[in-house]
């Protein structure tokens, strides 16, 4: 991924690299698409998070023929744990690194969207539930809702998840969101998904997608649902015209 600029980003709170690509010029507000890698991308300027799916290759290609726009792709630091975005220290350096581009990059703050896959998906969910007024809409892939004061449902690597709240589905409720799951995901339970879109439709949220792949439809492995959810003509499209009033 030769076009992507690698990059280290450090605050007090921590350090983590990051890869980025973009189209236009600071001379114009432009869109910011932020991806979320999942667990096993994470480490330190290995370019991981480019290699290890398709994802930012699809957006990489989308906005070099559609789009004046940045892609912003972190990095997640190794650790023992498979927690990836769900420690708070990187979450914390996340946005911190996110706000510095808004600034330094011109980004239109109408116009931030954030994407996430499995660990990576769930972060998605958690960062526009506490951060609502930052994202113009999300696409998390086999993710749920996270949060530390929560238990999982489930053992890892055994379909575990956690189930929403009305709080947090309440704070979802103007994002506009693009929901992908595989019916028989083992790693991630569809209940994550489906349960979190169901309650921030009832909150009132008028702008809610959901894919949800039928039983052996996503192969060899069911958790990968990102590659065809990413393949949909239509994701990419609607995503960059969702814009925040």
């Amino acid at each position: 991924m030769a076009d992507f600029d690698t990059n280290i980003f450090q605050r007090d709170t921590g350090r983590i690299s990051y890869y980025q690509y973009q189209t236009g010029s600071k001379d114009e507000a432009r869109p910011l698409v932020v991806f979320l890698h999942g667990s096993g991308e994470r480490g330190f300027k290995n370019q991981m998070p480019l290699l290890g799916n398709d994802v930012p290759k699809t957006i990489h290609d989308y906005i070099s023929e559609h789009e004046n726009a940045v892609l912003l792709v972190p990095q997640a630091t190794w650790a023992p744990e498979l927690n990836g975005w769900f420690r708070p220290e990187i979450r914390k350096t996340l946005l911190s690194l996110i706000k510095s581009k808004i600034q330094s990059d011109n980004i239109d703050s109408k116009r931030i969207y954030l994407v996430g896959l499995s660990n990576g998906g769930a972060a998605t969910w958690h960062f526009a539930e506490h951060h609502s007024d930052l994202f113009s809409a999300i696409v998390p892939c086999c993710g749920y809702i996270y949060n530390e004061d929560k238990s999982f449902v489930g053992a890892a690597g055994e379909g575990r998840y956690m189930h929403p709240r009305m709080a947090e589905a309440k704070a979802l409720k103007e994002t506009p969101i693009w929901a992908f799951h595989s019916h028989d995901d083992h790693t991630v339970n569809v209940q994550g998904t489906l349960e979190a879109t169901e309650m921030v439709k009832k909150c009132g949220n008028q702008n809610v997608n959901v894919t949800i792949y039928d039983d052996g439809k996503v192969t060899p492995n069911p958790h990968g649902c990102w590659e065809p959810a990413f393949d949909t003509p239509t994701l990419l499209p609607w995503l960059f015209s969702q814009r925040k009033a």
